[in-house]
């Protein structure tokens, strides 16, 4: 056996004969009010047919059914790969055309909220490279992230499920990790005979939060020395790597695949605070020192403490320095020259790769994670505290092999759908027992977008977009004291933000009878989803030592030993 057909020391066979033994212990009973879903349970063999007597054959599988009967009965388990039961159900193949691409490449741009892009409508040139390779393909302007934070997000595009019904649930890698008994797109194209390669660049991706799972080159060594870069604007750029470095990264490992198919991830961070991009960007983006000079004056107050990076009418402690202030323009056109710094180098790979016939028959997939709250809800320069549009809504596009050029779709889909697509792309079947649909037919041109419902969640917040219409809501009353007094993940309160109505894409607020069908949408999910935070087995833990804690800090986040606890009495 090659050894890309290897993970973790054992081969592809191997795992697959040990999720099969499990998937025989794992049943559910159909939830209130949805579907059921058939239960993964491996077909009992024919008597005989495996060298034992007849008799007994049938005597062992009447007993095995038995068992799992009176076990399903009074067991609900959420295990792995469980897909949600949506309104519409899960999606179905829709095919490819002829030639499939062979290679695929991932793009994921951290903190990068859509309505801040150039081809989006932002009036500044933030991404005039990402606009030129988005125009080739096939582009949605209304995706929506899974979680308004990274760790959860990821997981979706790479698993095709819902956070919720994970391992890792609505937490941001801190304490727990995905599970191995999960199966991941890039486990999926290893065992296909791909090179499987990854290059993040954030410590929050770790190999030890678990999506380093089918990937023979896993690149998470991100600590970075130089002296005239690495402290910017009074600012030390820590917990991250820049834009440069990660792409010439994974330019080296798609060239390191020869003439093997290769699945490659590239995770940049530099949109993440603290906002720190290179010498003479904001001025690159913003024009000359007297136009960056004018803005709209004002200003937030400083962090009410070192360890709140909540941004609750606050700057995070993060993204403070003293030398830049409370000048909230500041903050936004270092935000808008960071996604500039990551789109100029992003670019020039894209184009170099092209130009060395490396992109040749490869699918390139574009997005974000989650976005970023600018001062909505009162959050400032943070996310993962709502799921409203500016932190839930991200770009996605497809550029490659049989994606019709020049498309734009406005209708609501999820970056978990991803998933699915590759799957289809590649003519793997990954879609039995997940959550993600495929959008092949969208990007061939062959059907439209069903209209599925997106959901995604927060620390606090859950919601939910369809059609032309777009719902959140808290996770909790107002009058929780117990829930709203702390977020474990920032170190400060959280806010309720209540219900919220709007039409998409005009923004237009709806009264709530207008809203009436998307809010059921969220009312029949809830309940199981809220359920899975509790229910799904959580055995996998983080185990950070004390620099990667520090490390995470440094991004903003927060590791607090007691976080399993917490998090189940959300």
């Amino acid at each position: 056996m090659p050894p890309h057909a290897r993970i973790g020391g054992r081969d592809i066979a191997s795992r697959s004969r040990n999720k099969s033994k499990r998937d025989t212990q794992r049943t559910k009973s159909a939830a209130a009010g949805g579907s059921a879903t058939a239960p993964h349970v491996r077909n009992l063999a024919r008597p005989g047919t495996d060298g034992r007597s007849p008799r007994r054959g049938l005597l062992g599988a009447a007993l095995c059914l038995l068992l799992l009967v009176g076990i399903g009965s009074v067991i609900y388990f959420r295990g792995r790969d469980r897909p949600i039961e949506r309104p519409h159900g899960p999606g179905s193949p829709a095919g490819w055309p002829s030639p499939r691409p062979g290679n695929i490449l991932i793009v994921t741009i951290d903190t990068l909220r859509a309505d801040h892009m150039s081809a989006m409508g932002y009036p500044r040139p933030t991404t005039p490279h990402l606009d030129r390779w988005m125009a080739r393909g096939t582009r949605f302007d209304w995706a929506f992230a899974t979680a308004s934070f990274t760790v959860p997000s990821h997981v979706s595009i790479f698993t095709g499920l819902d956070p919720s019904f994970t391992s890792t649930g609505l937490e941001n890698g801190q304490k727990f990790a995905l599970d191995t008994s999960y199966t991941t797109l890039a486990e999926m194209c290893s065992a296909a005979g791909m090179y499987t390669a990854a290059v993040v660049s954030s410590d929050t991706l770790m190999r030890k939060v678990g999506l380093d799972q089918g990937f023979a080159d896993y690149e998470d060594a991100i600590h970075w020395k130089r002296s005239a870069d690495q402290v910017r604007g009074g600012l030390v750029s820590k917990g991250k790597q820049p834009a440069d470095i990660a792409c010439t990264k994974a330019a080296v490992k798609i060239r390191k695949a020869g003439e093997r198919p290769y699945f490659v991830w590239l995770h940049l961070m530099d949109p993440h605070g603290p906002y720190v991009p290179p010498p003479g960007w904001v001025e690159r983006v913003w024009g000359n020192s007297d136009a960056v000079a004018t803005g709209t004056g004002r200003q937030v107050p400083p962090p009410r403490s070192n360890r709140d990076s909540s941004g609750l009418r606050s700057i995070p402690y993060y993204q403070f320095t003293a030398t830049k202030g409370t000048d909230y323009d500041d903050y936004v056109r270092r935000y808008d020259a960071a996604i500039a710094f990551t789109d100029d180098e992003l670019g020039k790979m894209l184009d170099e790769l092209e130009a060395q016939g490396k992109l040749r028959d490869t699918l390139v997939v574009i997005t974000s994670d989650h976005g970023e709250a600018l001062g909505e809800d009162e959050f400032f320069f943070a996310h993962s505290q709502s799921v409203g549009v500016e932190q839930v809504r991200v770009p996605l596009a497809f550029i490659g092999p049989g994606v019709a050029a020049g498309r734009v779709i406005t209708t609501p889909v999820s970056n978990m759908d991803i998933f699915a697509t590759v799957c289809d792309a590649l003519g793997l079947d990954g879609r039995t027992g997940r959550d993600s649909a495929s959008l092949a037919g969208v990007l061939t041109a062959s059907s439209s977008p069903a209209g599925r419902a997106a959901y995604f969640a927060a620390q606090s917040q859950r919601g939910v977009a369809r059609d032309d219409r777009y719902y959140r809501r808290d996770r909790a009353a107002a009058s929780d004291e117990n829930f709203w007094k702390f977020n474990y993940n920032s170190g400060g309160p959280h806010r309720p933000c209540g219900e919220q109505f709007l039409e998409l894409p005009s923004g237009r607020p709806l009264a709530a009878v207008e809203g009436a069908e998307i809010k059921a949408a969220l009312d029949a999910y809830w309940p199981r989803a809220e359920a899975a935070l509790v229910e799904t087995p959580r055995n996998r833990l983080v185990n950070r030592s004390v620099q990667e804690k520090k490390a995470l800090e440094n991004l903003g986040y927060l590791v607090d030993d007691d976080g399993d606890e917490k998090e189940k009495r959300r």
